[in-house]
């Protein structure tokens, strides 16, 4: 083998390699449900892992709805479900996509107004699936489901940032 066949094999390794990685399905049950959009996942090894649902984001449990998003969630508690893990953050969470009975929960999540779209990442999703997530939040809003019954909202990630500066809802 000459050098360049050497460095396309290895390249082509490191890619099937860095593109599995990133989409790894994980079959197991939803152990608990800690909010809106994280829950512990025992696997089939038995592990308990702690997963973020992927590009949305639900209202933190301070904020109207955060209850609300947390017991939809809580309806698939106890029962098989699969990830497709697309990353892990910085607090070492898997980053995924749930499904349960072959349904995506994420979008779920927003099509019953439990969960804004996280624009921040939605970069990361293909295009389609970025395309049908924002359809569904535009449908839950001019329904006005969930969150949208509300004109006062304010997403989670604007919440996080006033409450760290002390700021509090009534």
């Amino acid at each position: 083998m000459n050098k360049g066949s050497v460095f396309l094999s290895n390249a082509l390794l490191i890619l099937c390699v860095c593109a599995h990685a990133s989409n790894e399905r994980v079959i197991g049950n939803l152990k608990r449900v800690v909010d809106g959009d994280t829950f512990f996942l025992k696997t089939k090894a038995n592990n308990s892992i702690k997963v973020r649902l992927a590009f949305i984001d639900a209202p933190e449990l301070s904020q109207p709805f955060g209850n609300d998003a947390k017991a939809f969630l809580k309806k698939i508690e106890g029962q098989k479900v699969a990830i497709d893990v697309k990353s892990k953050d910085r607090y070492g969470r898997h980053v995924a996509i749930l499904f349960h009975q072959n349904t995506d929960i994420n979008l779920l999540m927003i099509e019953n107004g439990y969960a804004w779209v996280y624009t921040k990442y939605l970069k990361y999703a293909s295009i389609p699936m970025r395309n049908k997530y924002l359809h569904a939040e535009s449908l839950a809003k001019e329904n006005e489901l969930g969150l949208w019954q509300t004109k006062d909202y304010v997403p989670p990630w604007e919440w996080r940032k006033k409450s760290k500066k002390g700021y509090r809802a009534n």
